[in-house]
């Protein structure tokens, strides 16, 4: 009888035990990305578009230029520092994956970048003015 109560003790903690892990797991998996959204960058003579997805993939259209696009990942180190890492792009610069690592802040609907290394310099040019979240 004392090893049958044991026994469902085990069980029933055990039980416990997985459920919470896997509420913690799943809270772990739907952490929204905080950069989720299409961002305009703030500057007159820049007409660019920076959409951020929620798996942290983006896509950059350069709008001034017929046909500059890149499209990317994003790995986020920390609470306020990111890789851009080009996948594919319409020339050689915007398809070069060569990583870009910048800090990040956001105030109101303002996004601004700070470099921490990066050696494309169109990249490092468009990120270095305020984007503004559209819409």
């Amino acid at each position: 009888m004392q090893l049958k109560k044991v026994v469902l003790s085990f069980t029933l903690l055990t039980f416990i035990g997985a459920i919470s892990c896997k509420q913690e797991n799943d809270a772990a998996t739907n952490v929204s990305n905080p950069l989720a959204a299409t961002w305009m960058v703030l500057h007159p003579a820049i007409d660019a578009e920076l959409l951020i997805r929620e798996d942290s993939t983006f896509h950059v259209d350069i709008l001034m230029q017929t046909g500059i696009e890149a499209e990317g990942v994003l790995t986020f180190e920390g609470n306020n520092r990111l890789t851009f890492i080009n996948t594919g792009g319409t020339d050689s610069t915007a398809s070069n994956p060569v990583p870009g690592v910048y800090d990040f802040s956001i105030e109101a609907d303002t996004l601004k970048f700070m470099l921490v290394s990066d050696t494309l310099s169109r990249r490092i040019g468009l990120l270095s003015y305020p984007w503004i979240k559209k819409g």
